[in-house]
């Protein structure tokens, strides 16, 4: 069984060879994973770890940004206009949005003159060359994200109450959001000849303990969006994942309903998230990946004990198969090596 083959399968619910699996972590944990294994290159995690990939379960192709561009200070500013800076939190760092760049906007007309960004800008043609290396891989190529993009424009606490004050606000910002990643879709689509497998999505709506906002309002901004982009999609035969951390059991249903087919994380420490329940309850429409804890289990945990949840979780989560093995998030600085090494060790003993 292929890699390509093994991934689709587990997402459609069907036997597979042996359970997928990804690793993940963050730029300083793989950087130190190389050296302490005497491996050359990050890359060559995939062999050790005997995974499909780093990160997803797909491959995705590398399109440079135009409109990207570093400041004298080190800050980089996006193609969507958002500044953001290296941030040092001993361990590591992070890129921190540190301008909102439509903060100031107090009207619809406000929100159409910005010089929001064309996805004609973009060099499609690199996408053909990039696929032959990807005959046996799972493939995306992909983008949807609305919320994230617009409170990073907007400013996060502003966007938020926008939700209530500025809809208008909200609704053209949303607008103009989803127009690019639409266009960008179709010529990612046209670009690989129909031959990508996955459609990827991806916006925080949780947070450790529930919704960001309110499922009304959710489902009043978001959600309308979402299901467009999944019809698309499901069009083109393609199958549907999203990447929303944190608490959001409310809205699963909605989503499965919407055309949803892969979920991740299952945020095991997250309000309402366990990993068992969510298999229960929403197991015969969710392929689940992303479920091996990161902020309790891998910092805190034995090895043995990591290696029988991971074995556990193979046998329950991955029954009848919907079910790619993965941490729930980044595996953060800090974490025992022998730990990390502790969940690949379990799949590989299964």
């Amino acid at each position: 069984m292929t890699s390509r083959q093994r991934v689709l399968m587990a997402m459609d619910h069907k036997p597979v060879d042996r359970v997928p699996r990804v690793f993940k972590a963050t730029p300083e944990v793989e950087t130190l994973l190389v050296e302490e294994l005497g491996l050359q290159a990050v890359d060559d995690l995939k062999a050790r770890f005997c995974v499909e990939n780093l990160h997803w379960p797909f491959y995705w192709f590398d399109l440079p940004d135009p409109r990207q561009r570093e400041l004298p200070n080190g800050a980089k500013i996006n193609r969507w206009g958002i500044r953001t800076i290296r941030a040092d939190y001993g361990g590591g760092v992070y890129d921190e949005p540190v301008h909102a760049r439509l903060a100031d906007v107090a009207s619809v007309a406000d929100v159409e003159s910005y010089d929001w960004p064309d996805p004609s800008e973009l060099d499609f043609s690199v996408i053909g060359h990039q696929l032959e290396a990807l005959h046996d891989k799972a493939v995306s190529g992909t983008n949807f994200c609305i919320y994230e993009i617009a409170n990073q424009m907007r400013g996060y606490q502003t966007f938020l109450e926008d939700l209530l004050l500025e809809p208008k606000i909200v609704q053209a910002m949303s607008e103009r959001i989803e127009a690019y990643w639409t266009d960008y879709n179709e010529r990612v689509w046209n670009a690989a000849s129909g031959c990508i497998q996955v459609f990827m999505s991806g916006d925080d709506f949780g947070t450790q303990q529930s919704l960001v906002m309110s499922k009304d309002l959710w489902k009043k901004f978001f959600r309308p969006a979402y299901k467009r982009a999944y019809a698309w999609a499901k069009k083109k035969g393609l199958r549907t994942m999203i990447h929303c951390d944190g608490a959001i059991k409310d809205i699963i249903p909605d989503l499965i309903e919407i055309g949803l087919d892969v979920l991740d994380p299952v945020q095991p420490m997250a309000a309402g998230m366990d990993p068992y329940n969510i298999k229960k309850e929403f197991g015969e429409d969710l392929c689940l990946h992303g479920t091996v804890d990161v902020q309790g289990l891998l910092p805190f945990g034995t090895p043995q004990r990591i290696k029988d949840e991971v074995k556990r979780q193979i046998e329950v989560l991955g029954e009848g198969s919907g079910f790619i093995l993965g941490p729930s998030h980044c595996v953060q600085p800090g974490v025992p090596l022998e730990n990390i090494l502790a969940v690949y060790e379990a799949a590989d003993e299964m």
